[in-house]
């Protein structure tokens, strides 16, 4: 009877072992999130009714062209303040309708193209960060 129960025993803690130590490595792999500290590398003005007021794709050189953007599970906090957000999907709305666009997203970018709103009928603004 022993050997019997010493075998249940170990059988049963052989048993515990692989189940709390299998490798994840089959498990998928967690999808990008936007949560992070990012700096603006390019932008473009696009679809602009006039079209002067289109711009090309330009690597950011200034400041003000490339802000660094904190976004955190709830605000984005950039130069201009902090702001609630929400995301549905791919689509992004910052409290207030300042922005309501879409984004894509991998381990190092954030891709951001939302309309500029009615001062300048038509255009939209194309922003590529760089996650820091």
């Amino acid at each position: 009877m022993k050997s019997g129960s010493r075998f249940q025993t170990t059988l049963a803690l052989l048993l515990s072992f692989l189940l709390t130590n299998c490798s994840k490595s089959s498990d998928p792999a967690a999808a990008p999130t936007i949560i992070g500290t990012w700096k603006a590398a390019t932008y473009s003005t696009t679809n602009c009714t006039t079209a002067s007021n289109n711009v090309a794709e330009s690597q950011c050189t200034a400041v003000t062209q490339c802000p660094t953007i904190v976004i955190s599970a709830t605000t984005i906090t950039s130069s201009s303040g902090v702001n609630e957000y929400s995301v549905t999907g791919n689509n992004l709305t910052v409290t207030g309708g300042t922005i309501t666009g879409t984004f894509t997203v991998s381990a190092t970018t954030l891709s951001l193209t939302y309309p500029i709103g009615s001062t300048f009928p038509g255009c939209i603004n194309n922003i590529t960060y760089i996650r820091l």
